[in-house]
């Protein structure tokens, strides 16, 4: 989280808010991403052993 947030430093705008709330927003998208990636792999999954089930005799 640091390491991006340090190679994202300069997409802070101190305008439009403070650091720690830039951190945060940063922090919550990536728990976003993280749950929408999971649920992706899981659907994928779900639809690969549905798929391979059906192809048995």
């Amino acid at each position: 989280m640091f390491l991006e947030l340090w190679q994202t430093a300069t997409r802070f705008d101190p305008g439009k808010g403070g650091a720690v709330s830039w951190a945060l927003t940063v922090a919550h998208r990536r728990a976003i991403d993280r749950v929408g990636a999971s649920q992706s792999s899981r659907d994928r999954d779900m639809r690969v052993g549905i798929r391979d089930r059906e192809e048995l005799p």
